[in-house]
């Protein structure tokens, strides 16, 4: 975790005219301040943690993770299902096309 002049550094970092997006993860309970004695939450000061929107994230069931791989998986295979489906019809319309120019300009139409 960074200690007590990182995070003063962010704290004027974010009061600046053009201020970052400053995303932060933990997952650390009470911890102490790095650089100090102090012990608050996730190890982050209190003044800029009040400044901070906090979000919370759980981990996924094991019916959510299977669907998730299952989504991914559909839509990769889409994506290489259209990616054929062009190969495909690129290929045939091309030989259909050679087929049916050659055999009509050679042999005078039908």
């Amino acid at each position: 975790m960074l200690d007590l002049e990182c995070f003063s550094f962010l704290n004027r970092a974010i009061e600046s005219d053009l201020a970052p997006i400053l995303i932060m993860a933990t997952n650390k309970g009470t911890e102490k301040i790095r650089g100090s004695e102090v012990s608050s939450p996730h190890g982050i000061p209190i003044d800029l943690l009040d400044r901070c929107l906090i979000v919370r994230t759980e981990q996924y069931s094991k019916e959510v993770g299977i669907d998730e791989v299952g989504i991914k998986l559909f839509k990769a295979d889409e994506s290489l299902g259209s990616e054929r489906d062009l190969e495909d019809s690129g290929k045939g319309r091309g030989s259909r096309d050679r087929r049916t120019s050659n055999g009509n300009a050679r042999n005078g139409g039908g």
